[in-house]
């Protein structure tokens, strides 16, 4: 239990640690995005404003990052002025365009603006996106708006490539930050979890030394009460008093018996020597040990098996854990009613499953069974002599072989115990 709870501690811890670093990584990649985003979009702003004058200058300057054509060195002073404004204004941004008819026809390409495209693929992208119907909108690498000019329809293109890779270089670093910091947080959680679960670990086990030492320090005067009522009942005769106190003692060693062996199961942590085990076989021998008792009760045993069927444990657990199951299911099943036993293979576990009638139970899970010394209303009496401990038992024996144990009911008036094994 406090390894279950140390675990239980280190996954809680770690679990709230990788929230809050994936929050703090997703938050600071989405506001990144936003502004590249935002960044692409002033940037296009400023190509769509500037498109006339960038058109025109181009027209009466041939120019090329910069560069003069070799074959024209002169250059109006207005342009010249225009074009120093154009290169502040764009500030290294690089677009192309693409110009078409009102037939669909490419009848102009300007690819001066950028490295990454020739007027060939530039024509081909424009085309495929007339052809879509697309207008606006992003591409692989860029930005693209579509603009009328007259009878034709003008295709800009902002390259984005730069921004994009910088936040997908930015979302890749933050993410193996987070991951080294998840890293490096387990293994302090891992260290100071032992610390915090020690007062637990103490406080259970002084319970269970007490536990062990009242039931072997009340076995003495249970037996002397036993005596004595037998010497009573010698010299006196048996009357309702000594059997009442008969009857008393042997709830109180019974409740004794299984308190201790309930700690006895919780002190160990794993099968010492499991053995391989014919799980049907045993659970058969199980049924026709108490299908004697359900009758007694008026009540009947059925069980069935699909094959032989092996599992690897402890038998002397495994046989008390049919006890446990078989027993409760005719103490609190309803009168006349019929109790079934199921074992079957469902995928690589075994399950076994006990069904029994029970009016007063409720549609969906009963895992506040197995708690100890609760017993559900309809048996909340000590005419069954239940005290709440045997299920209790049943999840100890159970959860040593790493199985699980379930207690739910598939509809109103019946309940389910199901071990998968």
């Amino acid at each position: 239990m406090i390894k279950q709870l140390q675990r239980r501690f280190i996954n809680i811890a770690m679990l709230s640690f990788c929230i809050v670093v994936f929050l703090i990584v997703g938050l600071t990649n989405v506001l990144n995005y936003v502004r590249a985003k935002k960044e692409i979009e002033e940037n296009l702003s400023v190509v769509l404003e500037n498109l006339d004058v960038i058109q025109q200058t181009e027209k009466n300057w041939k120019w090329s990052y910069g560069r003069k054509d070799t074959e024209d060195n002169y250059i109006y002073a207005e342009d010249a002025d225009t074009k120093e404004d154009i290169d502040a204004i764009l500030s290294g941004v690089r677009f192309f365009t693409v110009t078409l008819d009102a037939d669909g026809n490419v009848i102009k390409t300007n690819t001066r603006n950028t490295n990454t495209v020739d007027a060939e693929r530039a024509s081909e992208i424009a085309l495929d996106l007339y052809q879509k119907g697309k207008k606006d909108g992003y591409g692989k690498y860029s930005r693209y708006k579509a603009i009328s000019s007259g009878d034709n329809l003008i295709y800009v293109f902002v390259n984005c490539k730069r921004k994009l890779r910088e936040c997908n270089n930015f979302l890749k670093t933050s993410l193996i930050s987070a991951i080294i910091e998840l890293i490096a947080v387990f293994f302090p959680v891992y260290f100071f979890s032992r610390s915090v679960v020690r007062p637990l670990q103490e406080s259970v086990d002084k319970q269970k030394a007490f536990i062990t030492n009242a039931g072997h320090e009340l076995k003495t005067p249970l037996t002397i009460i036993d005596a004595n009522t037998d010497v009573i009942e010698l010299t006196s005769g048996e009357t309702e008093w000594t059997k009442s106190i008969r009857n008393q003692v042997l709830r109180l060693t019974k409740l004794t018996e299984e308190m201790v062996s309930l700690t006895k199961l919780q002190e160990v942590d794993q099968l010492t020597s499991p053995q391989k085990i014919q799980l049907s076989a045993l659970l058969q021998e199980a049924c026709e040990q108490f299908e004697t008792v359900a009758k007694t009760h008026g009540k009947e045993l059925v069980w069935e098996q699909q094959e032989t069927l092996w599992v690897y444990g402890d038998e002397a657990m495994l046989e008390r854990l049919f006890s446990i199951l078989l027993d409760n299911a005719i103490k609190y099943a309803d009168e006349k009613s019929v109790i079934r036993v199921t074992v079957r293979k469902n995928g690589k576990y075994t399950l076994v499953e006990v069904r029994n009638q029970a009016e007063n139970m409720k549609k969906g899970k009963h895992m506040d069974l197995f708690e100890r010394f609760y017993r559900a209303d309809i048996s909340h009496n000590s005419a069954t002599g239940g005290h709440g401990i045997g299920l209790s038992n049943a999840q100890a024996i159970v959860e040593l072989h790493r199985g699980k144990i379930t207690a739910y009911s598939p509809s109103d008036g019946e309940i389910c115990f199901q071990i998968r094994l």
